[in-house]
């Protein structure tokens, strides 16, 4: 009952002259009960609050609340109060839910150099991101300056790196050097590797390959359980291949590519260019003229 009076209260604050229409909105199960003027007439007001709101987070993101739960999309949300943005419409839902605590003041957080260069030491450790061998990103900051930032590969998701970063900090005990959730996440987005048609460097074969490889595992094991087609002799030398492939793929291959190569498969000008786009491929100087045992059995 108080839970409900309180509410009775906002509502009454919000809009006046509509508080009962607001209240039944926000608690029934079902939109089309409520009168299409009278909704209209709700929205407008809380829409002319919202704009009129002072220009702190805090007090937009309270004014949203009241509505962002309704059973409503973003999309809806939008369209019924067009003052509002995205991001507010997050904020609200979440600190509808208590994911948002503005107990204290609302800051952006000031760049850190220090920080920011803990947190991109980190990533440049080879068990968070490969770098790739080919291929870089074009990003422009707020200022208009452009810089390009070498294409990687992730390992993890957003939310396990970050974690191994709080963890790594721990353990070398360079907690004031932590960075927030929000700003790691942006930095990981820049440094996110592109989606490509064609696998254009060993390292990402490497990554995107890892799914392949279970599949095809799985497939040959299909083939003897299911259908009988293979004997366990036929499935454990499939088996055998695959790991060898795999292997061959992540330790060999890697370490013998270079520029010069008379091997076609490791010269990394011709092996690491896009035959189709030709804008990405790079003409060698030399003659492939050699063979590599090991890639013809893979």
């Amino acid at each position: 009952y108080l839970a409900s009076r309180i509410f009775e209260v906002v509502c009454e604050a919000m809009t006046p002259d509509g508080k009962e229409d607001l209240f039944r909105r926000a608690t029934s199960q079902s939109r089309d009960t409520v009168d299409s003027e009278m909704a209209d007439r709700i929205f407008n007001s809380v829409d002319e609050r919202f704009a009129a709101a002072a220009t702190t987070t805090q007090e937009k993101v309270k004014v949203l609340s009241l509505v962002s739960d309704l059973g409503m999309t973003l999309q809806e949300t939008i369209r019924c109060v067009p003052s509002a943005i995205l991001h507010y419409l997050n904020l609200a839902r979440r600190f509808n839910k208590g994911g948002v605590d503005f107990d204290g003041t609302f800051k952006r957080e000031r760049f850190n150099e220090k920080k920011n260069d803990r947190f991109v030491e980190f990533l440049s450790r080879s068990n968070v991101l490969l770098t790739l061998l080919w291929g870089d990103t074009l990003a422009t900051l707020s200022d208009g300056t452009k810089t390009s930032i070498a294409s990687v590969a992730r390992k993890f998701s957003f939310t396990r790196i970050h974690r191994m970063y709080l963890r790594d900090l721990e353990m070398s005990k360079e907690m004031d050097l932590k960075l927030s959730r929000g700003s790691t996440t942006r930095i990981l987005k820049v440094l996110a590797r592109r989606k490509t048609e064609r696998m254009t460097c060993v390292d990402e074969y490497a990554v995107d390959a890892y799914a392949g490889w279970r599949q095809i595992t799985a497939v040959v094991e299909e083939m003897r359980e299911m259908h009988g087609l293979i004997g366990d002799g036929d499935e454990r030398a499939l088996k055998r291949w695959i790991r060898i492939s795999r292997s061959h793929l992540e330790g060999e291959y890697l370490s013998e590519i270079c520029e010069s190569s008379n091997v076609a498969q490791h010269c990394s000008r011709f092996s690491l260019s896009d035959k189709i786009r030709k804008c990405f491929a790079s003409p060698c100087d030399h003659d492939h003229d050699g063979h590599c045992t090991n890639c013809h059995q893979v």
